[in-house]
């Protein structure tokens, strides 16, 4: 399949570590190429061979995740571009129908019993997804973060929540309405 898509890579903590563009995905094969990405100085983003990523693109219609590892440098089209091999590939149905965009904003939350702090891991118009280290105790929530140094406060109701018991961490899906 070819085309030029962003796409984040993502460690297995749910940080992201850049972003790329694919522009080849052979699926029968199990490799993709991406663009080589460029730090803030313009020198290329390593990768090791060594280690596993994770790479997202998502779309209005469909989330890819590629389980990746890092083969080699090669040529496409006359361009330079990372090879990685697929070890895994899943699409799924993008539940909010829009595309979504995986971030670390740092923000505080009103459960209407408690505040604290959270993590917000990815953001779209309509809604986010959070980690905490504390259990949210209500349905509706009120969010405040800084986004791109515009500050935002929303109202959101909790659609989903995961408990990682190993990390002692608690994941939301939050569905948001500004204010």
């Amino acid at each position: 399949m070819q085309f030029q898509r962003p796409a984040e890579v993502i460690s297995n903590d749910h940080r992201v570590l850049t972003n790329v563009e694919i522009v080849y995905f052979a699926e029968e094969e199990n490799y993709l190429y991406t663009l080589i990405p460029r730090s803030l100085n313009g020198s290329p983003v390593p990768f090791s061979t060594d280690q596993i990523y994770n790479l997202v693109y998502t779309s209005y219609q469909h989330i890819h995740f590629f389980k990746v590892s890092f083969k080699d440098l090669a040529q496409h089209k006359g361009k330079p571009v990372y090879d990685f091999q697929v070890l895994e590939y899943k699409c799924v149905d993008n539940a909010r129908k829009e595309e979504r965009k995986n971030v670390e904003y740092q923000a505080v939350v009103s459960d209407f019993n408690q505040i604290g702090f959270v993590t917000i891991l990815d953001i779209s118009y309509s809604g986010l997804k959070i980690e905490t280290d504390y259990e949210l105790t209500s349905e509706f929530i009120e969010v405040f973060f800084d986004e791109e140094n515009i500050p935002r406060r929303a109202m959101g109701r909790i659609t989903w929540e995961k408990h990682d018991i190993y990390k002692d961490l608690y994941y939301y899906g939050v569905e948001l309405h500004y204010r």
